[in-house]
């Protein structure tokens, strides 16, 4: 099931104003709104709501500097996950979906790990 949330504002302004779950309703809803405003247009963001296929992990951003490893809640929902990018400092880092930071940083270290032999030619 879809949902379609109407926002107004921008910035820290911007906040959730309703939400429906009728498309048509949402869209003429934000149209008859637009049309007697001339700042702060609403905008409609479409959500699935429960759907079989969600995703419950939550996005991490796991780093490596040295020995020591990090990993923090990511708000980065639209990254290029599992993929391990090299910083100009020599660390490493990846983004990664989990349960949690300690299964963030397992996963972020083994990918990481599988990087570095492929960097030295040992896979």
């Amino acid at each position: 099931m879809k949902v379609y949330i109407i926002c107004i504002g921008e910035y820290s302004d911007r906040h959730i104003d309703r939400v429906m779950s009728d498309k048509k309703t949402a869209y003429d809803w934000v149209a008859r709104y637009n049309n007697y405003t001339t700042w702060q247009k609403a905008e409609i963001e479409e959500f699935e709501v429960d759907g079989e296929a969600t995703d419950y992990r939550l996005p991490f951003f796991v780093s490596i500097y040295g020995t020591e490893v990090t990993a923090e809640l990511s708000e980065a929902s639209y990254a290029d996950f599992n993929n391990v990018c090299r910083d100009f400092f020599g660390g490493y880092y990846v983004y990664v979906k989990a349960n949690s930071p300690d299964q963030a940083k397992k996963i972020g270290c083994d990918l990481i790990a599988e990087y570095k032999a492929r960097e030295a030619g040992i896979t």
